[in-house]
């Protein structure tokens, strides 16, 4: 496979980019329920937690970047939902997705990894602890069916 290089937004020095969880809710209903960013091991270009990155608030990552957070978090929301949307037309069980997102220069978002069984645990360095617990509570929902 041969994948587009994107010039990624830098924290620090370090890439950067962002998931999104979105799930269906208690009613069935796609919901955004979290976005988290992620830095870069410095002697990597990867982000993964689990490969040496690190969770940050979306809102630290961009503080400098963008002057209408706000905006740009529904922007990526909605990109999120979207991507559910079409993807359950086709995987009718699908129940959630934890989609990776590259922030180039010019603020374009760029779908990097799409996850249907997402890792959720970066979400717990999270401030807001209500976010993890969500996430936790409706992947729980899931695992009982």
């Amino acid at each position: 496979m041969i994948q587009r290089g994107i010039h990624l937004l830098k924290y620090k020095g370090r890439l950067i980019d962002l998931r999104v969880m979105v799930q269906k809710n208690v009613k069935g209903k796609w919901e955004p329920t979290g976005e988290i960013g992620r830095i870069g091991h410095h002697a990597k270009f990867v982000t993964n937690v689990c490969k040496g990155g690190t969770s940050k608030p979306v809102e630290l990552l961009l503080e400098t970047k963008v002057d209408d957070r706000k905006a740009f978090k529904q922007k990526l929301r909605r990109l999120g939902l979207q991507t559910a949307y079409q993807l359950n037309r086709t995987f009718k069980s699908l129940n959630e997705i934890g989609m990776d997102v590259g922030v180039d220069r010019n603020l374009k978002l760029w779908i990097i990894e799409v996850n249907t069984r997402p890792a959720i645990y970066g979400f717990k360095s999270l401030r807001d602890k209500s976010i993890y617990k969500k996430i936790s509570r409706y992947q729980k929902r899931y695992a009982k069916r």
